[in-house]
């Protein structure tokens, strides 16, 4: 039961990580793309 919700929680980080990635990334383009 512990082993799921650790794969559960490990998942979910990383894809918040990811997301995060994403918006840095596509806030930069936004950002070079006005200056």
């Amino acid at each position: 039961m512990q082993y799921i919700v650790l794969v559960r929680s490990f998942s979910l980080a990383s894809f918040s990580i990811e997301s995060i990635n994403h918006l840095t990334r596509t806030y930069l383009f936004v950002y070079m793309d006005l200056t």
